[in-house]
């Protein structure tokens, strides 16, 4: 058997709020995040490089990428709650 169009609908809805959630963090934030998990085409990277690519220290780097995935599960909490 084939996949589940309800399974498939679902996953469809789920790819457009992360997309969009993504969008809605602030633009440094946004772009540690797909930097870091490969979210815009590339491999995904080291805090290190995200930081690097962003011209700040990795340090800096990290505290973006947590304050967006902290802003990514609150705004999902919010939307399953």
């Amino acid at each position: 058997g084939g996949a589940d169009p309800a399974d498939a609908a679902d996953a469809g809805e789920q790819v457009a709020r992360a997309v969009a959630a993504l969008a809605a963090l602030p633009e440094r934030q946004r772009r540690a995040v797909e930097l870091r998990f490969g979210l815009d085409g590339g491999g995904g990277g080291t805090v290190r490089a995200v930081g690097a690519a962003l011209g700040v220290s990795g340090a800096s780097a990290g505290q973006l990428i947590d304050h967006g995935l902290a802003r990514l599960r609150a705004r999902y909490r919010s939307v399953v709650a």
